[in-house]
């Protein structure tokens, strides 16, 4: 079967997505590009990506939190935020296959995504809620290996984000021991590790005030 124009494709995708995802919370911000502001400070991104010419399609989940500055920025998100600002980034594969998978532009391409978007959304989205899979998780988990949802970016900044989360769900032994391990994995990483430390600092001045108390 013949490539569609990428317009047609997105026209036909997004009438199979939209209604569904807008239903969900999710704000569309273009034909490929939907956002959802969760008020438990998640963020979810679902985005749709063409290749140069236009012939085939890729789609990925992002996750950001709103308390976290955009990732290689100092502003904060809105819901416009762009895969490449969120902290994690999720290729889908049609099998669940870690790996650089395309769609065609073709006709028989748009039901297969839809599926997948609509059926894997929440499933991998609730992941990264704070409260759940990620919340659970402690720094000896990191003693062999990544845990697996934090496959796709470094242990710094797995450590980052898992410090300030326990930061904001007032955990402040926790945070400041993701903290302290993310500074081992920071290596070169000047603005991790300048967070990193800045979150250790709160830590401290948190357990100073209490004990002042």
């Amino acid at each position: 079967m013949k490539l569609l124009k990428i317009s047609d494709f997105y026209k036909e995708l997004n009438f199979l997505i939209e209604d569904g995802l807008v239903s969900s919370g999710f704000y569309k911000v273009s034909s490929d590009h939907y956002v959802r502001l969760k008020s438990s400070h998640e963020i979810n991104v679902i985005f749709i990506q063409r290749n140069t010419n236009g012939s085939c399609v890729c789609v990925s989940f992002g996750v950001h939190y709103d308390f976290l500055p955009k990732l290689g920025s100092l502003d904060y998100p809105d819901n416009k935020i762009e895969l490449s600002e969120c902290e994690i980034k999720i290729r889908l594969h049609p099998e669940n296959l870690q790996s650089d998978y395309w769609w065609d532009v073709k006709e028989e391409s748009i039901a297969e995504i839809a599926f997948i978007i609509n059926s894997k959304k929440e499933i991998i989205f609730s992941s990264y809620d704070m409260k759940g899979e990620i919340a659970d998780i402690f720094p000896k988990d990191f003693e062999d290996s990544m845990p697996d949802i934090f496959s796709s970016i470094t242990k710094v900044r797995a450590c980052l984000i898992l410090a300030r989360l326990n930061e904001e769900m007032g955990r402040n032994e926790r945070a400041s021991d993701f903290a302290q391990l993310g500074l081992k994995y920071a290596g070169m990483a000047v603005g991790p590790k300048k967070m990193l430390k800045e979150i250790i600092k709160r830590m401290e001045n948190t357990s100073t005030f209490i004990q002042g108390k």
